[in-house]
């Protein structure tokens, strides 16, 4: 909708009826309006004077003529205030029209206004969600440097069968030792009977066919098999 300058002027500067009409007046009283000759009403009662003066000293015709012209300013007088009575109607609906002009432009203004909102809402969001776009791609981009999961999988496989023989030569090595362990506390065992043993050669050679020599000698046997 666009507004010439001329209506928008008429838009800020406007007069209500009752001022129409007196500035109407003042300007048909005062003879603003005539770009020439005398104003209307100072004609109208110069003829005005003219025919009474006719009346009373000149003739009939002459009377009559005076009439006439008393007349014709009259119809003048007239025509001029229909022309402003029709001016100011026609101003009265220009100016409801620029009025509804100007309602509908603010409406259009308000609207306006509100779109901006929206769309500064939008954008907003708009914002929001591009910047979740690129956390996705960053995201995207890592992801694609890891291995695939197939690969990850086989990989988890492998470490697992791994930790399962780690596993059984732990428990294997275990019970290597604890009969290592064993072997080792039997041969402290047969050292110490040993050390029992008496110095004087008569006594050690009972002691040796005594039954518990037999199982000192047995236990000796077994206890060199530590080292095999």
């Amino acid at each position: 909708m666009r507004i010439s300058n001329t209506s928008y002027m008429s838009i800020k500067v406007s007069f209500t009826a009752a001022e129409e009409e007196a500035i109407i007046r003042a300007r048909f009283l005062t003879g603003a309006s005539v770009s020439r000759g005398a104003p209307p009403f100072q004609k109208l009662l110069k003829r005005f004077v003219e025919l009474v003066d006719k009346v009373e000293n000149g003739s009939k015709e002459a009377s009559e003529d005076a009439l006439k012209a008393l007349l014709r300013e009259i119809t003048v007088i007239e025509l001029q205030a229909s022309k402003y009575q029709a001016i100011g109607v026609a101003q009265k609906k220009e100016q409801e029209i620029y009025v509804d002009k100007q309602r509908l432009l603010q409406e259009h203004i308000e609207q306006a206004k509100r779109d901006i909102e929206d769309k500064k809402k939008e954008l907003q969001e708009a914002r929001i969600v591009r910047q979740h776009m690129e956390e996705y791609e960053v995201l995207r981009g890592m992801i694609c440097e890891l291995p695939a999961r197939s690969v990850t999988q086989a990989e988890i496989d492998r470490i697992n069968k791994h930790m399962e023989r780690i596993e059984a030569e732990g428990l294997k090595h275990a019970a290597i030792m604890e009969k290592k362990r064993k072997q080792y506390a039997l041969l402290f065992h047969v050292l110490d009977e040993l050390q029992r043993l008496p110095d004087d050669p008569d006594q050690l050679d009972t002691a040796v066919h005594a039954p518990e020599s037999t199982d000192i000698a047995t236990v000796g046997q077994n206890a060199m098999e530590v080292d095999t």
